[in-house]
């Protein structure tokens, strides 16, 4: 079946990118090609990646933030299947060998697992009491959960660079206004880590960017019920 790349966005990931890459590495259905791309880190993270310059492609570029890096990772990938993972989270070894068993089975665009989070260990008691979804199983709708088949990213377009926060949401909305065909695999394959830097997002942000994606989103679906009952 078809060949699947990992894009592993990083920004300042010293902490974590080691325990990310062994994840994706060590599937038990190997991963075709992982692209890590370094959106301008001012850490430890280019010396931590040489590391794996044999099995990984590092592809270096100036700081502009999230959405404009994984197109970046997007328009280098040259297999039939995409998968995302963020630079501080981990797969389940089982991860991609299930979903695209799913896929498979089930003749779908774009496969979703589980999802839970965990309290990244060097935080204080005190800090762990400020998180109220530490150990929360989430029904997986977001990129480290997500295996995609690339020729999707031409018809829905690729993330909204002007997105600061929410900017998987905005793109699920518009491949839902698309009618890609999805599937969800109720288990739990993808561990997200909570720690300091993804706590302190701004709140001011994350409304304007939320408020904004809704506004779009039923703007084409009115769009789209106008279209149909014309026809």
């Amino acid at each position: 079946m078809g060949e699947v790349t990992c894009i592993i966005p990083v920004y300042n990931g010293e902490k974590y990118i080691v325990e990310c890459i062994e994840s994706v590495l060590n599937q038990t259905r190997a991963i075709s090609k992982v692209i890590v791309v370094n959106d301008g880190s001012e850490d430890n993270t280019l010396k931590i990646l040489e590391q794996f310059a044999e099995k990984i492609e590092v592809i270096n570029k100036p700081h502009t933030g999230i959405s404009d890096t994984l197109n970046v990772g997007i328009k280098a990938a040259d297999t039939e299947y995409i998968a995302f993972i963020d630079a501080d989270d981990t797969w389940d070894p089982v991860k991609t060998a299930t979903q695209m068993e799913a896929i498979k089975k089930n003749h779908i665009e774009m496969c979703f697992c589980g999802v839970k989070n965990f309290l990244s260990p060097e935080m204080t008691e005190q800090q762990k009491k400020m998180v109220h979804l530490g150990q929360t199983e989430l029904k997986g709708y977001s990129k480290i959960a997500m295996i995609v088949r690339r020729d999707v990213f031409e018809r829905v377009g690729l993330f909204d660079a002007k997105v600061l926060t929410g900017d998987f949401i905005e793109w699920y909305s518009r491949a839902m206004s698309e009618d890609v065909t999805h599937y969800f695999v109720d288990e739990i394959l993808c561990r997200r880590r909570i720690h300091l830097t993804n706590m302190t997002r701004s709140v001011e942000y994350d409304l304007k960017d939320y408020a904004s994606i809704l506004r779009d989103h039923l703007s084409r679906m009115r769009k789209k019920s106008i279209n149909t009952n014309s026809e």
